[in-house]
Formats: C-alpha cells, sequence, structure tokens
C-alpha cells in the first residue's frame, strides 16, 4: 500500500514538473534536472512555499511572517538571480525562518556543497533549476 502511495505521489509531482517545462519557462537546467529540483522542492520546501511556490503551504500559519511567494523572485528582484537565491537558502541572506547557518530548519539534507569546495551541491542546483523554472511570466 505504502509503496502504491508512493508511486503515484511521485508520478503526480513528475506531471505537475512536465506541466511547468510545458510553460515555456527558460530553465538554467536541463529538464531532468527541474524535475529532480521539483522532488528536492517537494520535500523540503514544499510544507511551508505550498504545492506551487505561493508561499500557502500547510505550515505556513506556524511562522510569524508568511512565506514568500517562490514563482515571484525574478518579478520582485528584476530578474532570477540564482546565486542571489542560493544565499537566501543557505547563505548569509538566510531568512530567519530558515533557521541558522548551523542548523537549517531541513537538516542535513545535501543542499550544500562539500566542505572546501566551491559552489553549491548538485541538489541545490537541482533545486534553483526548478525554481527558475517556475517563474510566473514577468
Amino acid at each position: 500500500m505504502t509503496r502504491t502511495l508512493a508511486a503515484i505521489a511521485l508520478a503526480a509531482l513528475a506531471g505537475s514538473a512536465w506541466l511547468l517545462l510545458a510553460r515555456g519557462s527558460a530553465a538554467h537546467g536541463s529538464h531532468a534536472g527541474v524535475i529532480r529540483g521539483a522532488v528536492v522542492y517537494q520535500r523540503l520546501c514544499a510544507s511551508c512555499h505550498g504545492q506551487q511556490g505561493h508561499g500557502d503551504g500547510p505550515r505556513a500559519a506556524d511562522g510569524l511572517a508568511r512565506p514568500a511567494d517562490l514563482t515571484t523572485l525574478g518579478t520582485r528582484h528584476g530578474g532570477f538571480d540564482r546565486r542571489a537565491v542560493a544565499a537566501l537558502i543557505d547563505g548569509a541572506a538566510r531568512p530567519e525562518a530558515h533557521g541558522s547557518a548551523e542548523s537549517p530548519v531541513w537538516g542535513t539534507q545535501g543542499l550544500r556543497a562539500d566542505p572546501g569546495l566551491p559552489g553549491v551541491s548538485r541538489q541545490m542546483e537541482e533545486l534553483l533549476d526548478y525554481l527558475e523554472h517556475s517563474q510566473g511570466p514577468g
């Protein structure tokens, strides 16, 4: 039963990622990277930012501030700056709701690059691919 539910959830997630691909946004990464990023997003971000990224997830009411609408990052900031968005997720520009740099709310989920290596992890790149691709028309 659990396997069946997991397969259905994965199929639904892949379907919504393909709908995003069909919107025609210029994504930075490959189609596969965007889909893998959608899986990372659903696992780590959707509980606060919502299934579609509008800041309306089930945990949105837990905090003091409403989570950001992630589909309007590019519009609100004059373009989708991958480096700035990565910093918001796991860098110096971290929102207070994401926790401290030492103890982010998602724990050790592979978003950080290996210590001593420049850049970000593959999972972070894929998450950025998905977020960039999910930007609404600007």
